[in-house]
């Protein structure tokens, strides 16, 4: 694990927004992760399968460097009683690739993490349009100074305390699956 703060000029920001583009938009690397899926690739990813005929699961991307909190959001969210297909990845780059190859209804970050932390993340997905109505929630242990002090959130971005509040998640959530619009694949992301 790296010790620190690792920083990110506005230029790697591009870049990272350009390679999730690339990734949106690129039928190849959408074919090779479908391709993934269909050999049984499941890393970073729990499912809950929707029942036949039923609306598909709300798809969900936790970003958390905490091993211990990535797994308990899955087995947690696994609980919630409308069907969830969570992604998990452990820091701000990982997601940005993660949304590059899948578009999720909803993204639950943390903001202090390793590597590419969630500020940073949070602005380069706000800065591709494709992704600006996505259902963003940070969950942090920072309070509203320090947020501020760090440059503050995107508009749109609603900030919850740790411990995380999964009862107040669940409601956004379900406030999500109510009013999202069916995507065609490609929007997707697959």
């Amino acid at each position: 694990m790296l010790e620190g703060r690792v920083t990110f000029k506005a230029r790697d920001l591009r870049l990272f927004g350009t390679l999730v583009e690339r990734l949106l938009f690129n039928p190849a690397m959408r074919a090779n992760s479908r391709q993934d899926k269909a050999d049984g690739d499941s890393a970073g990813s729990a499912k809950a399968a929707a029942p036949a005929g039923s609306e598909p699961p709300l798809s969900i991307l936790v970003v958390e460097d905490s091993s211990a909190l990535r797994r308990l959001y899955e087995l947690t969210l696994a609980r919630w009683p409308f069907p969830v297909r969570i992604t998990t990845a452990s820091d701000g780059h990982e997601a940005l690739i993660r949304l590059g190859l899948q578009r999720p209804d909803m993204l639950i970050a943390d903001l202090n993490m390793t590597k590419l932390d969630g500020f940073h993340m949070l602005d380069a997905i706000r800065a591709i349009p494709e992704l600006n109505d996505m259902a963003i929630v940070a969950v942090t242990g920072l309070d509203p100074k320090e947020i501020l002090e760090r440059g503050g959130v995107p508009e749109g971005v609603r900030v919850l305390p740790k411990p995380i509040p999964f009862g107040e998640l669940q409601v956004i959530a379900a406030e999500v699956a109510a009013t999202r619009v069916p995507r065609s694949a490609s929007q997707q992301g697959l």
